[in-house]
């Protein structure tokens, strides 16, 4: 079995959509916390990276605990033209809600 962690982290506050799920910016261009990412790069392989089912934990520790994990991205993500950014709507736990 194949794990991928995408460990980013973005200052940009997530929006709370009509659907209830949470509108997040996943990661934008430059550097990161595990290494660049350029524009072309989160276009063409952030959405694979994060498919449909994606998880999203609170943290970024290379060792996964499922306690951690604040939801998922039922979509999984896409690349916004606008924004510059790769995207995501996140569908948080509701054990997460209040956080």
């Amino acid at each position: 079995m194949t794990v991928t962690f995408f460990t980013e982290a973005v200052s940009e506050a997530p929006v709370k959509r009509d659907s209830g799920r949470y509108l997040v910016a996943i990661a934008t261009p430059g550097e990161g916390t595990s290494g660049y990412y350029s524009e072309s790069v989160l276009q063409d392989f952030g959405p694979v990276a994060f498919p449909a089912g994606a998880k999203s934990f609170i943290n970024h520790e290379s060792k996964r605990d499922m306690r951690d994990c604040i939801g998922v991205f039922p979509e999984g993500a896409y690349w916004d033209e606008d924004r510059k950014q790769l995207m995501g709507e996140l569908d948080v736990f509701p054990h997460w809600a209040e956080f």
